[in-house]
């Protein structure tokens, strides 16, 4: 292993649970070093095209926006600078979010009767309407790859789940009729479950304020960070 790798990853395990997206490429073998400075360091990950800039510092952050490309998002996880980076690359929109990892390898026990199936193509105009992150296109994109799963019992469906372009959690929604009989909580853990079979690290992020999702991570036996991330984009959302 080369010795910016080594520094890189002894960097990301200060905070493991907050660049957890970046170990989760170096762990894949995808990611690419674009910059390193002893209190940062910037990522880009050729399997999802996302770039990570981790920072412990604002002299880190400095010195490594510039090593940059023209990119229309950024994942950064040192707030302070937030507002500084939206001004040198004209950044207009910003989610914070809480990342959840699950950190036993072991499958989370449940006994609930849902199963995954692959969603039908025809459900992703529906599922793209109830979805603020992916558009139609992108939608359709994950069910072909079966990177978005419907929660079943029998020939029912009670809502979805499927993984992100970086192999995170997310999209998970249980419709209105269906809430409140542990649905959400059973999709979380057949969806961690699946990550692990897969070889994936299982993780997922969540909107700072959305209290509830929270709750039901900690619930499962996620870990938060206690810091955020925050996404940065060219659009505004």
């Amino acid at each position: 292993m080369a010795d910016e790798t080594i520094q890189a990853l002894a960097f990301l395990h200060r905070e493991p649970l907050l660049r957890v997206q970046s170990l989760a490429a170096f762990r894949r073998g995808t990611a690419r070093i674009l910059g390193q400075h002893q209190e940062g360091l910037l990522v880009h990950d050729r399997y999802s095209g996302l770039h990570f800039l981790s920072a412990d510092s604002e002299q880190a952050v400095q010195a490594l926006l510039p090593l940059l490309p023209e990119v229309q998002v950024l994942v950064s996880d040192y707030a302070p600078m937030d507002a500084f980076i939206m001004k040198q690359r004209g950044y207009r929109g910003r989610l914070a979010c809480i990342n959840a990892v699950y950190q036993n390898m072991a499958p989370i026990p449940t006994d609930s009767r849902l199963q995954l199936q692959p969603l039908p193509l025809h459900m992703a105009e529906m599922v793209a309407a109830l979805n603020d992150t992916h558009d139609q296109q992108e939608i359709e994109g994950f069910i072909r790859q079966e990177r978005l799963l419907g929660g079943y019992l029998g020939d029912v469906l009670v809502g979805f789940a499927g993984w992100h372009e970086d192999d995170s959690l997310g999209m998970l929604h249980v419709f209105e009729e269906h809430r409140r009989q542990g649905h959400a909580q059973a999709l979380v853990a057949l969806m961690v479950n699946q990550s692990l079979a897969k070889g994936y690290l299982p993780f997922g992020q969540v909107a700072a304020d959305n209290q509830a999702s929270l709750a039901l991570q900690q619930k499962m036996g996620l870990a938060l960070s206690d810091k955020t991330v925050s996404w940065l984009f060219s659009e505004e959302e």
